[in-house]
């Protein structure tokens, strides 16, 4: 079962919310577009442009935004999604463009992040034991589900939070395996999920949220 709502609904109802990588560039509905068809590749850097604009904007207005450390390294370090090498090979004066303002617009979320604190990163000495414990516990299932070790610091990260006492908050992500690893560890646990929720990002503007 699930049911879609806004980033304002989500806001109103989560004090934290820690978002992907993939969630942040980009919402489900622009999976599959193919890359290698010229006019498609400026539909994909427009639309990661204004996802980082959209981001942007909610930083400022001070929304309960933020990403893990492991994920700010992703987004400063990683490939770019709207960066092929045939875009860097061919002289295309338009999707050049369109990349200097996303690129450009990337970067101001990264400072944002930084500007609001909204990187998380701080574990006690009992939080790093329990980290450590739950990834031993569930090391297989994550494994089994195909998460990278960025996506198991994203949920673990999520779960170590939601452990202390009258927390409230959201994760989202477009990636399937790690809806699985949650999916699994509530399920293990029994554990209430309006306390510990798990959004996709659907559209543009819109998170649909996994309740079961």
């Amino acid at each position: 079962m699930s049911y879609r709502i806004s980033f304002d609904e989500l806001f109103k109802r989560f004090p934290l919310v820690i978002i992907d990588k993939c969630a942040l560039m980009s919402s489900r509905d622009m999976i599959g577009i193919c890359d290698y068809d010229k006019k498609k590749r400026v539909t994909l850097i427009k639309h990661e442009h204004k996802s980082y604009q959209i981001f942007n904007r909610f930083l400022k207005e001070n929304k309960p935004l933020n990403v893990t450390d492991s994920i700010f390294w992703e987004l400063k370090n990683g490939v770019n999604h709207g960066l092929s090498k045939t875009i860097i090979e061919k002289d295309e004066k338009k999707l050049r463009r369109e990349v200097y303002f996303l690129l450009k617009e990337k970067r101001k979320l990264m400072s944002n992040l930084q500007e609001k604190k909204s990187i998380i990163s701080y574990l006690t000495e009992e939080e790093k034991d329990t980290y450590q414990s739950i990834v031993r516990r569930y090391y297989g299932a994550f494994k089994k589900f195909g998460l990278s070790e960025q996506d198991i610091d994203f949920l673990m990260k999520g779960i170590i939070i939601s452990k202390k006492k009258d927390s409230k908050l959201a994760l989202i992500s477009n990636d399937n395996g790690i809806l699985n690893g949650y999916r699994t560890y509530m399920k293990q646990r029994n554990l209430y999920l309006n306390n510990f929720a798990f959004f996709t990002r659907e559209k543009e503007k819109t998170l649909e949220w996994k309740l079961q």
